[in-house]
């Protein structure tokens, strides 16, 4: 097969969005060499480029006219259709929600991928605009595929009830996180970064931007109220959002024992699983929630959200709780701690949730689809 894909965040993209098409990327290369992959975006970083410019089976196709080069979106919307049938795609796979137009006129089967409705339950972030926009280019992406992939059963959900797409044009396939949280811990890797990092001895790890959404203050609400009673600290790893101020405003006001890193370059944050006790994900929302992943590779229990995509994702290795409830927070911090049957049980649960997230498996679940529509 010849497959297109849109390569934007691949290649631009250093989390989310661009994990996922990596994740995609890797496996077809890995698994399925004998296709050809070609890959369209407006732009390489330098650090991305290498790792798939030198595969003899992959092409990377960029704007070639003046205009395009400048106006990278018009490129992607209204040159990917031409290109697809000059480069004789069977397939075009759009990985981050949307497809360019007029791809269904060409004759190239389409795919596209649906992360998540965010926008549709939190208006934080998103402008009046911008809502429309996205809202408009999912449904269109959803309408106009051949096929839809839903990265969750929760999202298919969201699609097929926002969108009232017919349930099986959507297949849920999943994602794996980077190959490098099963890799096998090296103990002087392992030192150093406790050592570099002044990591503590106890502590609860917590990956993710400072975004209202991601709902730091109530976990510190909760932190509060227990704190001086265990002798544990929070580490929070993850870039700066709209409620960073309010975080470190309230971490100092309340002297709670929290460790706050920024910029962790991307081996090293396995080693930061591996020295914490237990993860925490107090997102109100999520599409997937690569961390909850993370964390199972490192054989971390987790708490989390009762609601949602996170039940779907760590399965039997989690404590679930309501978020928005700082007392039941504490109460599963608390239990997490105080019970060792408990968080050992959670413990060897880890590998049983990662079934799910074979690479093989699941990149055989995408070429399945991709023959598919060809037959």
């Amino acid at each position: 097969m010849r497959i297109g894909f849109d390569a934007k965040r691949l290649f631009n993209n250093t989390t989310g969005l661009g994990n996922y098409s990596r994740f995609v990327l890797d496996g077809l290369l890995k698994h399925n060499p004998q296709n050809e992959y070609i890959l369209y975006t407006p732009k390489v970083l330098d650090q991305l480029e290498q790792k798939f410019a030198n595969q003899l089976n992959t092409t990377i196709v960029r704007p070639s006219n003046l205009i395009y080069k400048k106006l990278h979106t018009l490129w992607r919307s209204f040159e990917i259709d031409a290109l697809a049938q000059k480069n004789q795609l069977d397939i075009y796979h759009g990985l981050s929600n949307e497809l360019p137009v007029g791809i269904e006129k060409t004759g190239v089967k389409s795919v596209v991928t649906i992360h998540d409705l965010i926008f549709k339950y939190f208006s934080e972030g998103y402008t009046r605009t911008d809502k429309i926009i996205y809202d408009r280019k999912f449904e269109s992406a959803c309408s106009r595929a051949d096929k839809i992939i839903a990265t969750s059963i929760h999202t298919q959900k969201d699609i097929i009830k926002y969108y009232g797409i017919d349930h099986s044009k959507i297949d849920v396939v999943y994602q794996d996180c980077d190959e490098i949280f099963s890799e096998n811990k090296d103990v002087e890797m392992f030192n150093l970064v406790v050592k570099n990092y002044h990591l503590p001895e106890h502590f609860l790890l917590m990956v993710s931007k400072t975004e209202k959404r991601k709902n730091h203050l109530t976990l510190l609400q909760a932190f509060e109220k227990i704190h001086k009673d265990i002798p544990f600290s929070l580490v929070f790893i993850g870039g700066e959002g709209e409620e960073e101020k309010n975080v470190m405003a309230y971490i100092k006001e309340k002297k709670l024992p929290v460790v706050r890193l920024k910029n962790i370059p991307h081996q090293v944050l396995p080693y930061i699983y591996d020295a914490s006790y237990a993860s925490i994900y107090p997102s109100m929302f999520e599409g997937f929630g690569i961390p909850l992943i993370e964390s199972l590779r490192r054989n971390k229990p987790i708490i989390t959200n009762i609601n949602g995509c996170f039940k779907e994702v760590s399965g039997t290795a989690a404590l679930y709780i309501d978020v928005l409830n700082p007392e039941a927070i504490a109460e599963a911090i608390m239990q997490l701690i105080s019970d060792k049957n408990l968080y050992e049980q959670l413990v060897s649960n880890c590998s049983q949730e990662l079934l799910k997230f074979d690479s093989k498996k699941l990149t055989q679940d995408l070429v399945n689809i991709y023959h598919s529509l060809l037959t």
